[in-house]
């Protein structure tokens, strides 16, 4: 649930800016901001979910916590997923009982795929990136002491790399427009390397598990 509003956060902050003329029609500009906000966002709320679950720790005299940074991330990972699709591919879903009785469409740019499984696999991957991303946050988070003291996000570099893979993925769905099978490739290549780094960083001797 907290994922839910968080993520809520970082989409509602960036629409605000359409309130000024022009903002929504350059879309690098709308990807790179709204992109910023919502890394922004996953880093606050990793950051507030460590501060207190020591603050937990320290109360009740454990150990450690009962939760790892595994199934954490993975918690945090699918709230967001789950909210994406909702929110970016809910309207779809609804288009297919109301709008087009004959339960299938297809675009000029995708005569290949239908927008429903265009659509699916979009969601899919997104869903499979957030995990990802989730993984690698909380990892960032947790070595950088970032839970602790108060620390720029920018000044780490293995946050430039979870936003920069966030970027590719959002900005390879422009692609769509011109052909969706080459949207899909790009944005499954990304969700490969952020798959290859969130294991590398599982399968670390020191990774809290």
């Amino acid at each position: 649930k907290q994922c839910f509003f968080f993520w809520l956060m970082s989409i509602i902050i960036p629409s605000m800016l359409y309130s000024f003329d022009g903002f929504g029609d350059v879309i690098p500009l709308v990807i790179l901001v709204s992109v910023a906000f919502e890394e922004g966002i996953r880093y606050w709320f990793t950051r507030v979910y460590m501060w207190t679950e020591k603050s937990i720790i320290e109360k009740t005299g454990q150990e450690k916590s009962p939760y790892s940074d595994w199934t954490s991330a993975l918690s945090a990972g699918v709230g967001i997923g789950i909210m994406y699709t909702l929110i970016i591919h809910g309207g779809v879903i609804s288009a297919a009982f109301d709008e087009i009785p004959s339960g299938d469409f297809f675009s000029d740019s995708c005569p290949e795929l239908s927008l429903y499984w265009t659509s699916a696999l979009n969601a899919l991957l997104f869903q499979i990136l957030h995990l990802s991303l989730s993984v690698l946050c909380f990892d960032t988070v947790r070595r950088s002491g970032a839970a602790d003291a108060p620390k720029i996000p920018i000044g780490n570099c293995n946050f430039l790399v979870i936003l920069m893979l966030h970027l590719v993925a959002s900005f390879s769905t422009t692609i769509n427009t011109v052909s969706c099978v080459g949207g899909l490739a790009a944005l499954g290549g990304t969700v490969a390397i952020s798959l290859l780094l969130a294991r590398s960083v599982i399968n670390q001797p020191d990774y809290l598990t």
